[in-house]
């Protein structure tokens, strides 16, 4: 028997850096991202455009990943060979994880059926000025606060979505969560183009529109639901009225860092962590996922993220940020006009967690304090003493 053909679209889909970064550094991109895609084409015709600057910039982050990690077990097999006596194994070198990186990108967008996107330019010099920017090659610098490069790739990626848009008639939808490539964006008054942060908004999208098939009834219910979440001067919204960062705040076990992985870098890793800052927690996205006897089921997503820092072996200092993803789970019913009413709140449930490199960066996008100058005594005191605020998202 022949498959249904998808009832929506067709749509091209432009994905930003953002919405595919995976957070984990292993992955090469998000899983949330493939899952939503691969769910999103059962009821959808999609085109997946990827700008090539997109890939350059996530293979570089990788690629700055591996280059860490690459000194990094080069200096700990070299502990070891003292230790031992035993010579360690000769690892990759950067320049070949970078041809390995860029390798299994390409093989990504194949496996996937992604289209890169490249402007079109009139002189010849600009392919080379965009690999510079991508890698950092001089005039170009790697800065840890993204200040003196970030804004060109998203011009870049600016141009990718106006001339694909100018050259299609389809509805378009940008992954982006940056804000100034959003504003940007729309500035530029193109004709059926959406903005959301990741694919597993708009997938949520899609599924609201099987059960109503009207696009500005959806708009109007998602706007209604995130301020039904949270609204910073409505005591009444669920935020405040569940008291949810003073819930996230008791889940003690969900706020410690996650074990050890096993292997020859877990030898190296503390057994123990100090807590170097409180909680802030941020707020993600609101997301449909189900209608359940005549009630609209929701998730929206909140991150609390904390620093940590431990002694390895040989008292080598190591300084991570814990990030603890959740789920907060409501329902509603629903008018005919959008309007959201009886909300109920089901509960929290943590989702995902784990450690990445505590840097100038990291600390900036989940709204961390520089390192304090005072320690915090034990875990279990820092948690007593914190009285966590929202951070809205940016």
């Amino acid at each position: 028997m022949a498959k249904p053909i998808p009832k929506f679209g067709p749509y091209n889909v432009i994905a930003d850096s953002n919405a595919l970064y995976a957070r984990d550094t292993r992955k090469l991109v998000s899983v949330g991202f493939e899952t939503a895609l691969t769910e999103l084409r059962k009821v959808a015709t999609v085109q997946l455009f990827i700008p090539h600057v997109v890939i350059g910039e996530l293979a570089y982050q990788k690629f700055i990943a591996a280059s860490a990690a690459i000194a990094d077990a080069n200096a700990k097999l070299g502990i070891l060979n003292e230790i031992t006596g035993v010579p360690h194994p000769t690892l990759c070198s950067p320049e070949q994880a970078k041809k390995r990186i860029l390798k299994r990108y390409e093989a990504w967008c194949k496996a996937v059926a992604a289209r890169r996107l490249v402007p079109k330019v009139r002189r010849a010099v600009w392919s080379k000025f965009v690999e510079d920017a991508i890698w950092r090659i001089p005039p170009f610098e790697h800065s840890e606060d993204s200040k003196h490069e970030k804004g060109f790739r998203d011009r870049v990626v600016l141009e990718t979505v106006v001339q694909l848009c100018s050259n299609s008639t389809a509805e378009t939808i940008l992954l982006s969560g940056d804000g100034l490539l959003s504003k940007a964006v729309e500035g530029c008054g193109i004709k059926h183009l959406t903005v959301v942060p990741r694919l597993e908004d708009f997938s949520s999208r899609v599924r609201l529109l099987k059960e109503t098939a009207e696009k500005e009834w959806v708009d109007g219910l998602f706007a209604e639901a995130e301020c039904v979440f949270y609204s910073e001067d409505n005591p009444e919204c669920l935020y405040w009225r569940e008291k949810i960062h003073e819930q996230i705040n008791t889940r003690v076990s969900d706020l410690t860092p996650p074990p050890s992985q096993s292997g020859l870098t877990a030898i190296f890793e503390p057994k123990t962590w100090d807590r170097q800052s409180e909680e802030m927690i941020t707020l993600g996205t609101t997301q449909f996922e189900k209608v359940d006897k005549g009630r609209y089921e929701w998730k929206t997503e909140l991150t609390s993220a904390a620093a940590f820092s431990g002694k390895g072996m040989l008292d080598d200092l190591q300084e991570r940020i814990r990030i603890s993803t959740f789920a907060a789970r409501w329902s509603s019913l629903v008018t005919e006009t959008a309007e959201i009413k009886d909300v109920k709140f089901k509960g929290i449930s943590l989702t995902d967690k784990q450690m990445v490199p505590d840097t100038t960066d990291t600390r900036s996008q989940w709204s961390l304090p520089a390192r304090p100058t005072y320690p915090w005594r034990t875990l279990g005191d820092a948690l007593k003493s914190v009285n966590v605020p929202l951070v809205p998202p940016k």
